[in-house]
Protein backbone atom coordinates (compact mmCIF):
# COMPACT_ATOMS: atom_id res chain seq x y z
CA UNK A 1 0.00 0.00 0.00
CA UNK A 2 1.37 3.49 -0.92
CA UNK A 3 1.35 5.56 2.11
CA UNK A 4 1.99 9.00 1.02
CA UNK A 5 -1.10 9.94 -0.21
CA UNK A 6 -3.03 8.23 2.44
CA UNK A 7 -0.29 10.28 4.67
CA UNK A 8 -1.71 13.64 2.46
CA UNK A 9 -4.99 13.24 2.67
CA UNK A 10 -4.97 12.93 6.65
CA UNK A 11 -3.24 15.74 7.03
CA UNK A 12 -5.45 17.75 4.15
CA UNK A 13 -8.39 16.65 6.47
CA UNK A 14 -6.15 18.05 9.47
CA UNK A 15 -5.53 21.25 8.36
CA UNK A 16 -9.09 21.18 7.03
CA UNK A 17 -10.63 20.79 10.50
CA UNK A 18 -8.40 23.26 12.03
CA UNK A 19 -9.14 26.00 9.22
CA UNK A 20 -12.66 25.24 10.15
CA UNK A 21 -12.52 26.10 14.08
CA UNK A 22 -13.45 29.24 15.55
CA UNK A 23 -12.13 30.95 18.55
CA UNK A 24 -12.92 32.85 21.34
CA UNK A 25 -10.64 35.62 20.16
CA UNK A 26 -12.46 36.89 17.45
CA UNK A 27 -15.72 37.60 20.03
CA UNK A 28 -13.63 38.60 23.18
CA UNK A 29 -11.33 41.34 23.14
CA UNK A 30 -8.20 40.80 25.29
CA UNK A 31 -6.56 43.46 27.00
CA UNK A 32 -2.98 45.19 26.99
CA UNK A 33 -1.05 42.36 28.71
CA UNK A 34 0.03 38.94 27.44
CA UNK A 35 -1.16 36.13 29.24
CA UNK A 36 1.36 33.77 31.09
CA UNK A 37 0.72 30.60 32.34
CA UNK A 38 2.42 28.27 35.05
CA UNK A 39 1.11 25.78 37.72
CA UNK A 40 2.53 24.26 40.90
CA UNK A 41 1.54 22.33 43.45
CA UNK A 42 0.98 23.32 47.19
CA UNK A 43 -0.45 21.18 50.12
CA UNK A 44 -3.49 21.56 52.65
CA UNK A 45 -1.52 20.26 56.07
CA UNK A 46 -4.89 20.79 57.95
CA UNK A 47 -6.34 18.01 55.75
CA UNK A 48 -5.46 14.13 55.77
CA UNK A 49 -5.20 12.49 52.01
CA UNK A 50 -4.70 8.78 52.20
CA UNK A 51 -5.52 6.48 48.43
CA UNK A 52 -3.01 5.71 45.49
CA UNK A 53 -0.58 5.15 47.29
CA UNK A 54 -0.08 8.32 48.62
CA UNK A 55 -0.32 9.67 52.47
CA UNK A 56 0.24 12.69 53.91
CA UNK A 57 -1.43 16.29 53.56
CA UNK A 58 -3.77 16.66 50.49
CA UNK A 59 -2.27 18.02 47.19
CA UNK A 60 -3.57 21.15 46.08
CA UNK A 61 -2.88 21.31 41.95
CA UNK A 62 -2.79 25.62 40.98
CA UNK A 63 -3.22 27.39 38.17
CA UNK A 64 -2.23 30.33 37.51
CA UNK A 65 -2.83 33.04 34.91
CA UNK A 66 -0.82 36.49 34.90
CA UNK A 67 0.20 39.64 33.01
CA UNK A 68 3.25 40.17 31.32
CA UNK A 69 4.48 42.60 28.90
CA UNK A 70 5.96 41.16 25.73
CA UNK A 71 7.06 42.41 22.08
CA UNK A 72 7.96 39.34 21.00
CA UNK A 73 5.44 36.37 18.91
CA UNK A 74 4.51 34.17 21.57
CA UNK A 75 3.78 30.11 21.14
CA UNK A 76 0.50 29.95 22.76
CA UNK A 77 -0.48 26.71 24.31
CA UNK A 78 -3.14 24.80 23.66
CA UNK A 79 -6.63 23.72 26.50
CA UNK A 80 -5.22 20.48 26.83
CA UNK A 81 -1.68 22.05 27.40
CA UNK A 82 -3.18 23.10 30.89
CA UNK A 83 -3.78 19.73 31.72
CA UNK A 84 -0.30 18.61 31.64
CA UNK A 85 1.84 19.82 34.26
CA UNK A 86 4.86 18.00 35.90
CA UNK A 87 4.09 16.26 38.54
CA UNK A 88 6.26 14.65 40.76
CA UNK A 89 6.20 10.35 41.12
CA UNK A 90 4.87 10.28 44.00
CA UNK A 91 1.56 12.43 43.08
CA UNK A 92 1.41 10.66 39.47
CA UNK A 93 -1.24 8.35 40.59
CA UNK A 94 -3.30 10.67 42.39
CA UNK A 95 -3.63 13.05 39.21
CA UNK A 96 -4.06 10.52 37.12
CA UNK A 97 -7.03 8.88 38.38
CA UNK A 98 -7.88 13.21 38.91
CA UNK A 99 -7.59 13.57 35.20
CA UNK A 100 -9.69 10.34 34.32
CA UNK A 101 -12.62 11.46 36.61
CA UNK A 102 -12.50 15.00 35.45
CA UNK A 103 -12.70 14.12 31.51
CA UNK A 104 -15.69 11.89 32.88
CA UNK A 105 -17.73 14.84 33.87
CA UNK A 106 -16.18 17.25 31.30
CA UNK A 107 -18.10 14.78 28.47
CA UNK A 108 -21.42 14.76 31.59
CA UNK A 109 -21.65 18.36 31.42
CA UNK A 110 -19.88 20.04 28.29
CA UNK A 111 -20.08 17.55 25.41
CA UNK A 112 -22.96 14.44 25.74
CA UNK A 113 -26.12 16.94 26.07
CA UNK A 114 -27.30 19.60 24.37
CA UNK A 115 -27.77 23.09 25.72
CA UNK A 116 -31.86 23.44 27.21
CA UNK A 117 -33.46 20.37 26.34
CA UNK A 118 -30.50 18.05 27.64
CA UNK A 119 -30.94 15.36 24.38
CA UNK A 120 -28.13 13.49 23.74
CA UNK A 121 -26.08 14.85 20.73
CA UNK A 122 -25.35 12.29 17.98
CA UNK A 123 -21.38 13.25 17.17
CA UNK A 124 -22.09 10.70 13.82
CA UNK A 125 -18.92 8.87 13.82
CA UNK A 126 -17.16 10.10 16.46
CA UNK A 127 -17.08 9.18 19.71
CA UNK A 128 -17.44 11.78 23.20
CA UNK A 129 -13.97 11.02 23.81
CA UNK A 130 -12.65 11.59 20.46
CA UNK A 131 -14.68 14.88 21.03
CA UNK A 132 -13.19 15.88 24.01
CA UNK A 133 -9.77 14.57 22.23
CA UNK A 134 -9.94 17.66 19.54
CA UNK A 135 -11.30 20.31 22.16
CA UNK A 136 -8.34 19.98 23.54
CA UNK A 137 -6.21 20.94 20.54
CA UNK A 138 -8.40 24.57 20.49
CA UNK A 139 -5.32 26.81 20.82
CA UNK A 140 -5.35 29.49 23.70
CA UNK A 141 -3.81 33.03 23.98
CA UNK A 142 -1.81 31.47 26.91
CA UNK A 143 2.40 31.40 27.18
CA UNK A 144 4.19 29.02 29.31
CA UNK A 145 6.00 31.67 31.64
CA UNK A 146 6.91 31.53 34.88
CA UNK A 147 4.99 34.83 37.63
CA UNK A 148 7.68 37.40 38.51
CA UNK A 149 8.08 37.60 42.57
CA UNK A 150 8.30 41.29 42.25
CA UNK A 151 4.52 41.60 40.88
CA UNK A 152 1.77 43.91 42.22
CA UNK A 153 -0.95 43.30 40.40
CA UNK A 154 -4.18 42.71 42.42
CA UNK A 155 -5.24 39.03 42.40
CA UNK A 156 -8.40 36.78 41.86
CA UNK A 157 -9.26 33.23 43.13
CA UNK A 158 -11.20 30.75 41.31
CA UNK A 159 -13.23 28.51 42.94
CA UNK A 160 -14.91 25.64 40.22
CA UNK A 161 -18.39 24.29 40.11
CA UNK A 162 -18.68 20.27 41.74
CA UNK A 163 -16.80 18.08 39.83
CA UNK A 164 -15.45 20.87 37.44
CA UNK A 165 -11.76 21.31 36.76
CA UNK A 166 -10.07 24.32 37.66
CA UNK A 167 -9.36 25.73 34.24
CA UNK A 168 -13.18 25.27 33.60
CA UNK A 169 -13.16 29.19 33.24
CA UNK A 170 -9.56 29.78 31.52
CA UNK A 171 -11.06 32.23 28.89
CA UNK A 172 -12.08 34.60 31.89
CA UNK A 173 -8.69 34.03 33.54
CA UNK A 174 -7.35 34.91 30.05
CA UNK A 175 -9.42 37.88 30.18
CA UNK A 176 -8.56 39.24 33.44
CA UNK A 177 -4.94 38.24 32.96
CA UNK A 178 -4.72 40.95 29.89
CA UNK A 179 -6.07 43.41 32.15
CA UNK A 180 -3.78 43.18 34.82
CA UNK A 181 -5.10 40.47 37.03
CA UNK A 182 -3.60 37.45 38.64
CA UNK A 183 -6.25 34.38 38.11
CA UNK A 184 -5.72 31.87 40.55
CA UNK A 185 -7.55 28.37 40.46
CA UNK A 186 -7.20 24.95 41.67
CA UNK A 187 -8.82 21.55 42.03
CA UNK A 188 -10.71 21.34 45.43
CA UNK A 189 -11.71 18.11 44.80
CA UNK A 190 -9.54 15.26 45.04
CA UNK A 191 -10.64 11.29 43.93
CA UNK A 192 -11.67 8.80 46.81
CA UNK A 193 -11.61 5.20 45.36
CA UNK A 194 -14.66 3.44 45.55
CA UNK A 195 -16.86 7.28 45.51
CA UNK A 196 -18.26 9.29 43.92
CA UNK A 197 -16.26 12.04 42.27
CA UNK A 198 -17.00 15.47 43.89
CA UNK A 199 -17.67 14.48 47.44
CA UNK A 200 -15.21 14.46 50.34
CA UNK A 201 -14.65 11.35 52.03
CA UNK A 202 -17.18 10.68 55.40
CA UNK A 203 -19.03 13.65 54.92
CA UNK A 204 -20.06 14.77 51.69
CA UNK A 205 -22.90 17.53 52.90
CA UNK A 206 -19.87 19.49 54.83
CA UNK A 207 -17.81 21.68 52.00
CA UNK A 208 -14.09 21.46 52.01
CA UNK A 209 -13.46 25.06 53.43
CA UNK A 210 -9.72 24.49 54.42
CA UNK A 211 -8.40 24.44 51.01
CA UNK A 212 -9.97 27.47 49.63
CA UNK A 213 -8.82 29.22 52.78
CA UNK A 214 -5.06 28.03 51.72
CA UNK A 215 -5.39 28.54 48.07
CA UNK A 216 -6.34 32.27 49.29
CA UNK A 217 -3.39 32.41 51.54
CA UNK A 218 -1.21 31.39 48.82
CA UNK A 219 -2.54 33.64 46.33
CA UNK A 220 -1.80 36.32 49.07
CA UNK A 221 1.83 35.75 48.79
CA UNK A 222 2.30 36.10 45.08
CA UNK A 223 1.69 39.62 44.63
CA UNK A 224 2.40 42.49 46.57
CA UNK A 225 -1.07 44.00 46.27
CA UNK A 226 -3.46 44.26 48.74
CA UNK A 227 -6.64 44.04 46.98
CA UNK A 228 -7.46 39.63 46.36
CA UNK A 229 -10.87 38.78 44.69
CA UNK A 230 -12.91 35.54 44.98
CA UNK A 231 -14.85 34.25 42.25
CA UNK A 232 -17.20 31.25 42.82
CA UNK A 233 -19.63 29.17 39.68
CA UNK A 234 -21.59 27.21 41.47
CA UNK A 235 -20.86 25.26 44.19
CA UNK A 236 -17.29 27.37 44.25
CA UNK A 237 -20.11 30.62 45.34
CA UNK A 238 -21.57 28.06 47.82
CA UNK A 239 -17.86 27.85 49.38
CA UNK A 240 -17.46 31.84 49.12
CA UNK A 241 -20.41 32.06 51.55
CA UNK A 242 -19.16 29.41 53.98
CA UNK A 243 -15.97 30.94 54.44
CA UNK A 244 -16.17 34.92 53.36
CA UNK A 245 -17.70 36.13 56.44
CA UNK A 246 -14.39 35.88 57.90
CA UNK A 247 -12.57 39.66 57.74
CA UNK A 248 -9.42 39.20 55.64
CA UNK A 249 -10.14 36.84 53.01
CA UNK A 250 -11.08 38.72 50.72
CA UNK A 251 -11.86 42.59 49.53
CA UNK A 252 -14.92 41.73 47.36
CA UNK A 253 -16.95 38.60 46.11
CA UNK A 254 -18.41 37.29 42.49
CA UNK A 255 -21.11 34.69 43.11
CA UNK A 256 -22.03 33.02 39.90
CA UNK A 257 -25.19 31.21 40.71
CA UNK A 258 -25.32 29.54 44.17
CA UNK A 259 -28.52 27.58 42.78
CA UNK A 260 -29.61 29.12 46.12
CA UNK A 261 -31.01 31.96 44.35
CA UNK A 262 -34.10 30.78 42.80
CA UNK A 263 -38.11 30.74 44.08
CA UNK A 264 -38.82 27.29 45.64
CA UNK A 265 -42.43 25.87 46.40
CA UNK A 266 -41.28 25.99 50.30
CA UNK A 267 -39.96 29.06 51.84
CA UNK A 268 -36.69 29.78 50.47
CA UNK A 269 -34.65 30.06 54.04
CA UNK A 270 -36.62 26.73 55.04
CA UNK A 271 -35.32 24.84 51.27
CA UNK A 272 -31.55 26.17 51.88
CA UNK A 273 -32.11 24.39 55.41
CA UNK A 274 -33.05 20.91 54.71
CA UNK A 275 -30.86 21.10 50.89
CA UNK A 276 -27.34 22.13 52.24
CA UNK A 277 -27.90 21.98 56.35
CA UNK A 278 -24.08 23.10 57.01
CA UNK A 279 -24.22 26.24 54.43
CA UNK A 280 -27.76 26.99 55.95
CA UNK A 281 -26.36 27.18 59.17
CA UNK A 282 -23.41 29.22 58.73
CA UNK A 283 -25.13 31.74 56.97
CA UNK A 284 -27.63 32.14 59.68
CA UNK A 285 -24.70 32.20 62.23
CA UNK A 286 -22.75 34.78 60.43
CA UNK A 287 -25.06 36.45 58.71
CA UNK A 288 -24.16 39.64 60.54
CA UNK A 289 -20.54 39.24 59.29
CA UNK A 290 -20.32 39.45 55.94
CA UNK A 291 -18.60 42.80 55.53
CA UNK A 292 -17.26 42.78 51.92
CA UNK A 293 -19.21 43.61 48.20
CA UNK A 294 -21.14 40.57 46.90
CA UNK A 295 -22.12 41.08 43.35
CA UNK A 296 -24.40 38.24 42.59
CA UNK A 297 -25.76 36.83 39.78
CA UNK A 298 -28.11 34.03 38.56
CA UNK A 299 -30.42 33.05 36.16
CA UNK A 300 -33.85 33.52 37.89
CA UNK A 301 -35.29 35.79 34.94
CA UNK A 302 -36.95 38.08 37.58
CA UNK A 303 -37.01 41.22 39.26
CA UNK A 304 -35.79 41.23 42.30
CA UNK A 305 -33.97 38.66 41.89
CA UNK A 306 -32.49 35.88 44.76
CA UNK A 307 -35.75 35.77 47.41
CA UNK A 308 -33.44 33.39 50.01
CA UNK A 309 -30.66 36.49 49.89
CA UNK A 310 -33.10 39.42 50.43
CA UNK A 311 -34.87 37.06 53.23
CA UNK A 312 -31.49 36.35 54.79
CA UNK A 313 -29.95 39.79 54.58
CA UNK A 314 -33.45 42.07 54.92
CA UNK A 315 -32.15 43.76 58.49
CA UNK A 316 -28.32 44.32 56.98
CA UNK A 317 -27.69 47.70 56.28
CA UNK A 318 -23.78 47.33 56.67
CA UNK A 319 -23.92 44.90 53.31
CA UNK A 320 -23.36 45.85 49.85
CA UNK A 321 -24.51 43.90 47.37
CA UNK A 322 -25.44 43.76 43.89
CA UNK A 323 -28.40 41.11 42.79
CA UNK A 324 -28.19 40.48 39.08
CA UNK A 325 -30.65 38.21 36.89
CA UNK A 326 -30.25 37.81 33.09
CA UNK A 327 -33.36 38.62 31.07
CA UNK A 328 -32.65 35.85 28.74
CA UNK A 329 -32.60 32.16 29.62
CA UNK A 330 -28.96 31.48 30.54
CA UNK A 331 -28.08 27.87 31.27
CA UNK A 332 -26.03 27.13 34.72
CA UNK A 333 -23.08 25.27 32.78
CA UNK A 334 -23.23 28.68 30.31
CA UNK A 335 -21.34 30.55 33.36
CA UNK A 336 -17.92 28.42 32.09
CA UNK A 337 -15.89 29.04 29.21
CA UNK A 338 -15.43 25.32 28.54
CA UNK A 339 -18.96 24.84 27.72
CA UNK A 340 -18.64 26.64 24.56
CA UNK A 341 -15.23 24.79 23.21
CA UNK A 342 -17.90 22.63 21.30
CA UNK A 343 -19.72 25.10 19.93
CA UNK A 344 -16.12 26.49 18.51
CA UNK A 345 -16.42 22.99 16.91
CA UNK A 346 -19.51 23.19 15.56
CA UNK A 347 -18.51 22.91 11.80
CA UNK A 348 -16.45 20.29 12.39
CA UNK A 349 -18.68 18.47 14.84
CA UNK A 350 -22.45 19.57 13.29
CA UNK A 351 -24.65 20.54 16.85
CA UNK A 352 -28.33 20.88 17.19
CA UNK A 353 -28.05 23.50 19.67
CA UNK A 354 -25.47 25.73 17.91
CA UNK A 355 -27.35 28.89 17.51
CA UNK A 356 -28.50 28.81 20.83
CA UNK A 357 -25.11 28.59 22.67
CA UNK A 358 -24.23 31.86 20.04
CA UNK A 359 -26.36 33.48 22.71
CA UNK A 360 -25.13 32.21 25.26
CA UNK A 361 -21.31 32.82 24.41
CA UNK A 362 -23.01 36.64 23.60
CA UNK A 363 -24.30 36.85 27.58
CA UNK A 364 -20.96 34.92 28.63
CA UNK A 365 -18.83 37.81 27.40
CA UNK A 366 -21.29 40.69 29.04
CA UNK A 367 -20.71 38.46 32.07
CA UNK A 368 -17.14 38.95 31.60
CA UNK A 369 -17.94 42.57 31.37
CA UNK A 370 -19.99 42.73 34.11
CA UNK A 371 -17.97 41.33 36.38
CA UNK A 372 -14.49 43.83 35.26
CA UNK A 373 -16.83 47.28 35.79
CA UNK A 374 -17.39 45.50 39.45
CA UNK A 375 -13.70 44.63 40.05
CA UNK A 376 -12.80 47.65 38.88
CA UNK A 377 -14.97 50.02 40.94
CA UNK A 378 -13.67 47.98 43.99
CA UNK A 379 -9.91 48.57 42.85
CA UNK A 380 -10.91 52.65 42.09
CA UNK A 381 -13.59 53.33 44.41
CA UNK A 382 -14.97 55.47 41.67
CA UNK A 383 -18.76 54.79 40.68
CA UNK A 384 -20.16 52.01 39.83
CA UNK A 385 -22.11 52.76 36.18
CA UNK A 386 -25.01 49.68 36.10
CA UNK A 387 -26.97 51.40 33.44
CA UNK A 388 -24.82 50.27 30.15
CA UNK A 389 -25.93 46.53 31.69
CA UNK A 390 -29.39 47.07 32.17
CA UNK A 391 -30.32 46.31 28.63
CA UNK A 392 -29.44 42.17 29.15
CA UNK A 393 -29.72 42.14 33.07
CA UNK A 394 -32.10 42.83 35.99
CA UNK A 395 -30.05 44.76 38.31
CA UNK A 396 -30.85 45.47 42.34
CA UNK A 397 -27.88 47.31 44.02
CA UNK A 398 -28.17 47.65 47.94
CA UNK A 399 -25.89 49.75 50.00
Amino acid sequence: MNRIPLLFCILIFSLNCYCQKDSFYNQVQLGEYKVGYCDTIIFDDSLNYSQFNYKGAAPVFVQIWHPFVSKENRNCITYGDFKSPKIPPELEKIYNELSIRLDSAFIRYNISEEYKTWKEIDYKTFSHEEVLAELKTQKTQSSLKKLKQDTNFPVIVYHHGNQGPSDENYLMAEYFASRGYIFISANFELPFANHTFGYREGDIKKPNTSTPKKLIEFAKSVSSSEQLFYVGHSYGAQVGFCILYEEGLADAFVSMETTMEFRWPIKPLEHVKNTWPVLYHTMIEHQKDYQLPILMMANTRENPPFSFFNELFKDLNHLSTIQVSSKKAFGHESYTSVYFLRYLNRKIYKQPDSNRLKGQLKMYIQNLKLIESFLKNQLTNQELKLNEFKKNYFIEEKK
